[in-house]
This record gives C-alpha cells, structure tokens and sequence, in this order.
C-alpha cells in the first residue's frame, strides 16, 4: 500500500490520539464501613437479565454497587440496569489501553482507566430515568463504546 507523507502524518496523529491518556480520576470510596454487593456487568450479563442486586448493611440502608468493565473497544454490558440511589460506580480496564466512563446528566463525573488492569470508582446518587454513558476517548465513542443506564 502506497501513502502519502500526509497521509502518514494523519494517520500517526490518529493512532496517537486513540493512545493519548484523557485526565485524572476520582478516588471517591464509600466511607461506610455496610456490606455491599458489586455486580459485574459481565457476570449480569451471563447469568440474570433483571437489575443488579442489592445487600443491605447492618444500619438497614442499601449500598448499590455497578461495575463496568472495559474492553477493546466496548463495554462488557452496554445495558446495565440499577436501582435509584446512592451508588458506587467502579470502572474496570480489561483492555490495552486508555479508557474512560462518562454517564451524561451526572455533572463533573468521569472515571479514567490509563492501562490494563486499572480501576477507577466514584459514588453518586442517581434518580430514576435513562442515563447514556460513553468512553470519551478519541475515536471510541465513534468504535461504539456507548450503553445506556436503567436506574429504577
């Protein structure tokens, strides 16, 4: 395959670009010391096909705890479904590069995985509705890095 010197620059730029780290992360841990349950999007996916499960702690409240695992170039489950409320989202990179979570309506939340094996959590409150979510990263949200959040 012939290219042209701009060509090659374009596609370098591209390549460079999809690699590039997007920012830093939350470490936002809840403080609670109760019981939780995280639901893998990958095992909910597998074995249930209602909304993730919930655990209540010794003060009778519910920790809600979503995983979403990322991929090349994909989440694992792009249609998790949660209940309303308090919520610790974790980010999983199983993947080779950078990726990250941004769940529209939810202001200033981003989760950043730079490499394989990476983890990054936030607690939120989330009210019913749809929720669309995405890995901001240059050129996965166009590969269909995109789902969408149920919360009941």
């Amino acid at each position: 395959m012939n290219r042209t010197p701009t060509r090659l620059v374009a596609d370098s730029l591209a390549a460079t670009l999809l690699l590039a780290s997007c920012g830093g992360g939350s470490d936002d841990t809840d403080g609670a010391g109760g019981t939780e349950t995280t639901t893998r999007l990958a095992d909910q996916a597998a074995t249930t096909e209602g909304p993730a499960t919930t655990t209540a702690n010794g003060e009778g409240s519910a920790d809600e705890s979503l995983e979403f695992v990322a991929l090349d170039i994909a989440f694992q489950n792009p249609t998790p479904n949660i209940p309303a409320g308090e919520i610790t989202i974790t980010l999983v990179n199983e993947g080779r590069i950078n990726h990250t979570l941004v769940i529209e309506g939810l202001q200033d939340f981003r989760l950043d995985t730079p490499g394989t094996g990476d983890v990054d959590e936030a607690t939120v409150t989330l009210e019913p509705g749809l929720y669309d979510f995405f890995c901001d990263v240059p050129g996965h949200v166009d590969a269909g890095m995109v789902g969408t959040l149920a919360v009941t």
